[in-house]
């Protein structure tokens, strides 16, 4: 599947009613996967639909969290323009400073 059609799929499900902040089996949001997997025009589709930015389940990781350990520059540099916290961001910089480094993404450690 492409990723345009993965934007459809969204634009879909979105518009028949389901969460924008739907989690899969695994209890990751949409946001946190789409971010996962650099999809950046899923997030964009998402957060224009009121997907937060900051949930995260119990031991489980943001979806700024998620784009610093994949190493995704630009989608860690596209959530802060849609209402991701940069106090939260904060809060929890070592945590996102440890998921860049221990994957070895130091463009996103040089961002942080």
């Amino acid at each position: 599947m492409s990723l345009n059609e993965n934007v459809e799929c969204v634009r879909f499900l979105l518009n028949h009613g389901v969460s924008v902040d739907i989690t899969d089996n695994g209890r990751r949001t949409t946001l946190r996967v789409a971010a996962s997997n650099c999809q950046l025009e899923v997030i964009r589709q998402l957060l224009s639909n009121g997907g937060s930015v900051h949930i995260a389940r119990k031991r489980d990781w943001t979806a700024l969290l998620a784009v610093a350990a994949s190493g995704h520059v630009e989608v860690y540099r596209e959530l802060p323009k849609h209402r991701a916290c940069v106090a939260v961001a904060i809060l929890k910089r070592s945590e996102l400073l440890k998921a860049a480094a221990e994957k070895g993404h130091l463009d996103v450690c040089q961002l942080l």
